[in-house]
Protein backbone atom coordinates (compact mmCIF):
# COMPACT_ATOMS: atom_id res chain seq x y z
CA UNK A 1 0.00 0.00 0.00
CA UNK A 2 1.31 3.46 -0.94
CA UNK A 3 1.55 6.18 1.65
CA UNK A 4 0.49 9.77 1.12
CA UNK A 5 2.85 11.57 -1.26
CA UNK A 6 4.05 8.41 -3.02
CA UNK A 7 3.40 6.92 -6.44
CA UNK A 8 4.65 4.04 -8.53
CA UNK A 9 6.78 4.91 -11.54
CA UNK A 10 7.39 2.95 -14.70
CA UNK A 11 10.96 2.25 -15.79
CA UNK A 12 12.44 1.16 -19.11
CA UNK A 13 16.08 0.24 -19.77
CA UNK A 14 17.55 2.14 -22.69
CA UNK A 15 19.05 0.23 -25.61
CA UNK A 16 21.64 2.88 -26.53
CA UNK A 17 25.12 1.35 -26.00
CA UNK A 18 26.42 4.62 -24.48
CA UNK A 19 23.72 4.46 -21.78
CA UNK A 20 23.64 0.74 -20.87
CA UNK A 21 23.12 1.47 -17.18
CA UNK A 22 20.42 4.10 -17.72
CA UNK A 23 16.77 3.52 -16.91
CA UNK A 24 14.11 5.91 -18.20
CA UNK A 25 11.41 6.48 -15.60
CA UNK A 26 8.05 8.20 -15.73
CA UNK A 27 5.24 8.74 -13.28
CA UNK A 28 1.55 8.89 -14.16
CA UNK A 29 0.57 12.44 -13.21
CA UNK A 30 -3.09 11.37 -13.15
CA UNK A 31 -2.39 9.21 -10.07
CA UNK A 32 0.64 11.04 -8.62
CA UNK A 33 -0.33 12.84 -5.43
CA UNK A 34 1.82 15.46 -3.74
CA UNK A 35 0.42 16.65 -0.40
CA UNK A 36 -0.37 20.37 -0.21
CA UNK A 37 1.98 22.69 1.65
CA UNK A 38 0.15 23.62 4.87
CA UNK A 39 0.92 24.31 8.51
CA UNK A 40 0.80 20.53 9.10
CA UNK A 41 3.28 19.65 6.35
CA UNK A 42 5.61 22.64 5.96
CA UNK A 43 7.84 24.93 7.97
CA UNK A 44 9.37 28.21 6.83
CA UNK A 45 12.31 29.67 8.79
CA UNK A 46 11.70 26.97 11.39
CA UNK A 47 8.05 27.92 11.90
CA UNK A 48 4.92 26.24 10.50
CA UNK A 49 3.03 28.09 7.80
CA UNK A 50 0.11 30.10 9.17
CA UNK A 51 -2.97 27.82 9.31
CA UNK A 52 -4.88 29.78 6.65
CA UNK A 53 -2.15 29.54 3.97
CA UNK A 54 -2.13 26.58 1.58
CA UNK A 55 -0.28 25.69 -1.61
CA UNK A 56 -1.71 22.84 -3.70
CA UNK A 57 0.72 21.15 -6.09
CA UNK A 58 -0.77 19.67 -9.27
CA UNK A 59 1.90 17.75 -11.24
CA UNK A 60 1.82 17.90 -15.04
CA UNK A 61 5.08 16.07 -15.86
CA UNK A 62 7.44 13.88 -13.84
CA UNK A 63 9.94 11.83 -15.85
CA UNK A 64 13.63 11.36 -16.43
CA UNK A 65 16.53 8.97 -16.05
CA UNK A 66 18.38 7.03 -13.37
CA UNK A 67 21.89 5.71 -13.94
CA UNK A 68 21.97 2.36 -12.14
CA UNK A 69 25.78 2.31 -11.99
CA UNK A 70 26.49 5.80 -10.62
CA UNK A 71 23.14 6.49 -8.95
CA UNK A 72 22.80 9.78 -10.83
CA UNK A 73 19.17 10.93 -11.10
CA UNK A 74 17.77 13.55 -13.51
CA UNK A 75 14.01 14.03 -13.37
CA UNK A 76 12.03 16.68 -15.24
CA UNK A 77 9.29 18.07 -13.02
CA UNK A 78 6.53 20.44 -14.05
CA UNK A 79 3.59 21.37 -11.87
CA UNK A 80 1.07 24.09 -11.14
CA UNK A 81 1.30 25.58 -7.68
CA UNK A 82 -2.04 26.99 -6.43
CA UNK A 83 -1.69 29.45 -3.53
CA UNK A 84 -4.74 30.18 -1.38
CA UNK A 85 -5.56 32.14 1.75
CA UNK A 86 -8.42 30.26 3.40
CA UNK A 87 -11.55 30.58 1.29
CA UNK A 88 -10.97 34.32 0.76
CA UNK A 89 -8.39 34.27 -2.03
CA UNK A 90 -7.02 31.83 -4.58
CA UNK A 91 -4.23 33.08 -6.85
CA UNK A 92 -3.83 32.02 -10.47
CA UNK A 93 -1.54 28.99 -10.75
CA UNK A 94 2.22 29.42 -10.82
CA UNK A 95 3.75 27.04 -13.37
CA UNK A 96 7.03 25.59 -12.09
CA UNK A 97 9.32 23.65 -14.42
CA UNK A 98 12.62 22.31 -13.11
CA UNK A 99 15.03 19.38 -13.19
CA UNK A 100 15.45 17.42 -9.97
CA UNK A 101 18.94 15.96 -9.91
CA UNK A 102 21.34 14.16 -7.63
CA UNK A 103 24.17 16.36 -8.92
CA UNK A 104 25.49 19.31 -6.94
CA UNK A 105 24.03 22.67 -7.89
CA UNK A 106 26.25 25.75 -7.75
CA UNK A 107 24.95 29.24 -8.38
CA UNK A 108 25.52 32.91 -7.62
CA UNK A 109 23.64 34.78 -4.93
CA UNK A 110 21.84 37.73 -6.44
CA UNK A 111 20.80 40.75 -4.42
CA UNK A 112 17.70 42.59 -5.53
CA UNK A 113 17.15 46.24 -4.89
CA UNK A 114 14.10 48.26 -5.59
Amino acid sequence: MLEEGQDLGQGTKTRDSSELNTVSVSFDVKTLYIPPLTSETTTFLGLPLPPFLKIDIVPELFQGTIDQYSGKVDLEFMAKFWFSVGTIYRAPPLLVKTVLTSEESIGNNTKWSG
